[in-house]
């Protein structure tokens, strides 16, 4: 079975990043956020190197370096500000890249939102599911309306009941690739 038609449930860093991923292989990519407002929630997040990577792969890097603090190191103070101890931290990334950066989690979601409509990525904001046939892929979404998809993804703390992670999970093995 191929995948050519994919709902990503929960538009936070995981779908955004998922959903981009997918559109760019040429799926047709539906998100759907409970949000009415798409945002980042909570206030700082430290990206290490191996994310930074999936970043650059997905085309939002460069928009995440003109936001965020990059470094390669940590240090620890007193709280009169002397220095306790500065530990280099791993370039889990590449050599290319920062081995960390610190940044908004809004500022990331920006980034990933303003991508995620450029891939071509059909969002819609306010929505989750209310009801899904595994058997199927056959959805229905709070608003009543319904679609059909070859994947459904659970990327977000609205998991329909443990539904949406099911989907691909109980297709046969060779209906998975």
């Amino acid at each position: 079975m191929s995948v050519s038609t994919v709902l990503v449930v929960g538009g936070g860093i995981t779908g955004s990043m998922l959903a981009i991923a997918l559109a760019d292989r040429d799926a047709r990519v539906d998100l759907v956020e409970i949000s009415p407002v798409w945002h980042g929630v909570g206030h700082g997040i430290t990206v290490q190197g191996n994310a930074l990577a999936a970043l650059d792969k997905v085309g939002v890097l460069a928009g995440m370096q003109t936001l965020g603090i990059a470094f390669n190191q940590m240090r620890m103070l007193h709280a009169d500000g002397s220095l306790i101890a500065e530990v280099p931290t791993p370039r889990t990334g590449g050599p290319a890249l920062p081995a960390t950066m610190g940044a908004l989690r809004s500022d990331l979601q920006a980034v990933l939102c303003e991508r995620v409509y450029k891939a071509g990525v059909r969002v819609r904001l306010g929505l989750t599911v209310r009801g899904l046939d595994v058997s199927t892929g056959d959805v229905e979404f709070s608003d009543g309306s319904t679609g059909s998809y070859d994947l459904v993804v659970g990327a977000g703390r609205d998991q329909v009941g443990g539904q949406v992670a099911a989907r691909h999970r109980d297709l046969a093995p060779a209906e998975r690739q």
